[in-house]
């Protein structure tokens, strides 16, 4: 049934081969599949010519499917089977073709601007997941442009992050945004390949369609800096690699240079990081931060905070309000970051688990005492906090490029913390900033 259901696409008779002959082999009878994660999403990326990512050019399709029908994986699925989720349902094929119709029925999109019949713009954000990224393949071929070749439609990794991207791409065209140029630096070593399971693609293309999403070019001088920490190539010389972030960070404060600072290395690094960036950096100076998610959210998330505020920065007439609603961004990513998911989450999991006996996913089964959590967040919160809030601080951040102007951040506290869907995988509160001097 598979077979049918990709039809329509590039390599579409080897793309069914290779879907019934994995099926055929892993899946028993007895076995519904409801769910595919990020293998599948691998093998489509061999499959479709114009994704880059895991093309062994050498091989033609047939051969790809030789190969699996032979050894029951192709060279780059060592783990195929375990990458697959599987849970009972009534019908499996129902389930992916609920997934793959998508990538069937797109056509291109004409979107007509009701009064003056402009074309409008239209942004994608797909998980990498098997249902977005099958989709995605079959979508990118009905992207436009307009008259002049610029691309009107966009397809981006991350769907988390999509309203941040859309947020700030709005406020670039209103403003009259001609681009900017960035300096992009990767430390780890593993920017040449996906940063997680989750991820198709790797690191430095999401990064690439990100900053030509934002008409950023890059460039090895330029006046905002982009720093992304990745996995380590040698685990030997993690130490060597955080050092290297701290003295990059240094120097861009000391040439007053704007700073965004996109963490990939997915908990490679532990807290051992954060309690560094705490200690020898500003982490008040920077323009955006993200971390500790998937890296196309993570890329999106601090792409567009970052953007944004370095578009406002350069357009000039920055209100008091701006800057602080920017800077309880930056501090609300940060916090959540390096106490909460870093420290707090692992000890509230395991209270919840080995304590408890509950679910850290559903504090409804069993009925968990909510006060009792919040009590614990809030205690754990104001003991790993602690640091984090004196650096930020003692920070200063940067009001005005043009000229240069910066203030004080002053006090910070944190208030009304809560869990807003009753599990522990995130938490909300409130930022309470003194003034700015």
């Amino acid at each position: 049934p598979f077979r049918k259901l990709v039809s329509g696409g590039k390599g579409q008779d080897q793309t069914g081969i290779v879907v019934d002959l994995m099926f055929r082999k892993y899946v028993s009878r007895e076995t519904k599949v409801h769910w595919g994660l990020a293998g599948i999403a691998k093998l489509f990326s061999v499959l479709d010519s114009s994704v880059s990512s895991y093309v062994d050019r050498t091989k033609p399709w047939r051969t790809a499917a030789q190969l699996l029908r032979k050894n029951g994986q192709l060279p780059i699925f060592d783990n195929l089977a375990a990458w697959l989720c599987l849970a009972e349902g009534e019908d499996f094929a129902d389930s992916f073709a609920l997934r793959f119709r998508m990538g069937q029925d797109v056509r291109r999109i004409d979107v007509l601007d009701a009064e003056g019949g402009r074309l409008g713009k239209e942004l994608f954000g797909f998980s990498d997941l098997i249902r977005c990224c099958v989709s995605g393949i079959y979508l990118r071929q009905g992207l436009r442009t307009d008259s002049e070749g610029k691309q009107l439609d966009w397809l981006l990794s991350g769907v988390d992050d999509l309203a941040f991207k859309a947020v700030t791409r709005l406020y670039l065209d209103e403003t009259g945004w001609t681009g900017a140029q960035a300096a992009v630096t990767y430390l780890g070593g593993t920017e040449d390949r996906p940063a997680c399971e989750y991820d198709f693609q790797p690191l430095t293309e999401i990064m690439e369609e990100h900053l030509a999403f934002f008409d950023l070019r890059e460039a090895d001088t330029a006046e905002l800096q982009i720093l992304v920490l990745t996995q380590p190539e040698d685990p030997d010389q993690m130490n060597a690699y955080r050092k290297h972030l701290i003295e990059a960070l240094r120097d861009y404060r000391k040439a007053q240079r704007p700073a965004i600072l996109i963490d990939a290395s997915n908990g490679t690094y532990g807290t051992a990081i954060y309690e560094a960036l705490t200690k020898d950096t500003e982490l008040g100076y920077l323009t955006a931060y993200s971390g500790m998610l998937d890296m196309a959210i993570v890329t999106g998330t601090a792409l567009s905070h970052g953007v944004a505020r370095y578009a406002v920065l350069k357009n000039g007439g920055g209100t008091d309000a701006c800057d602080r609603a920017w800077a309880r961004t930056l501090a609300d990513s940060i916090l959540k970051d390096f106490c909460y998911k870093g420290v707090v989450r692992n000890e509230l999991l395991g209270y919840i688990r080995n304590g408890l006996g509950g679910d850290p996913n559903n504090f409804w089964a069993p009925d968990l005492d909510r006060e009792d959590l919040l009590q614990r967040l809030e205690e754990g919160m104001k003991k790993e906090t602690s640091a984090a809030i004196k650096n930020l601080e003692r920070s200063r951040l940067i009001t005005s490029l043009e000229p240069y102007a910066e203030k004080n951040w002053g006090g910070i506290a944190l208030e009304n913390y809560r869990f807003p869907w009753d599990r522990a995988f995130e938490i909300g509160m409130d930022i309470r900033l003194g003034e700015f001097q």
